[in-house]
């Protein structure tokens, strides 16, 4: 292959590459900002709600963990957790094996509002006329450049 062909093939890909990013930006500003509208009248952010939805999946999770799994800094993870603690969605219960060890669960109130922000996200992906099939894909396409 000759220079000029590699330096086109650079810049093409460079091209392709910005294009994306700008487009992958774009994205998750939008849908952020959609989020947020529709988290705010239940007192949550996206951030928030993630949290929440993660302490769902995982019951006996510590911040440290939640940390980690979401790729966030420690300081904004305390500040989401001091959030939800104080407006009562979770609690910290001490492991009794290591009571140093605080695992993080759902409050009543924590159960009972993760639904419903689950639903007012749905309506909003609904309205998009994104399908589970196109949603899979995207998603599948993404998780290869996590790594």
């Amino acid at each position: 292959m000759s220079c000029m062909s590699q330096r086109t093939n650079h810049h093409v890909l460079l091209e392709a590459g910005e294009e994306f990013y700008i487009t992958l930006r774009a994205l998750s500003s939008r849908w952020d900002e959609q989020a947020s509208t529709l988290l705010s009248p239940l007192g949550l952010t996206p951030s928030s709600y993630e949290v929440l939805r993660m302490i769902k999946l995982h019951p006996r999770i510590t911040a440290t963990e939640m940390k980690k799994r979401q790729r966030i800094a420690g300081a904004s993870m305390s500040m989401i957790v001091r959030s939800l603690l104080k407006h009562g969605l979770i609690q910290r219960t001490a492991d009794t094996n290591d009571t140093r060890r605080l695992f993080i669960t759902l409050t009543k109130e924590g159960r009972s509002c993760l639904p419903r922000a689950e639903q007012a996200l749905q309506h909003f992906i609904v309205k998009q006329r994104l399908t589970p099939a196109t949603l899979s894909s995207a998603t599948s396409a993404l998780q290869h450049l996590w790594i």
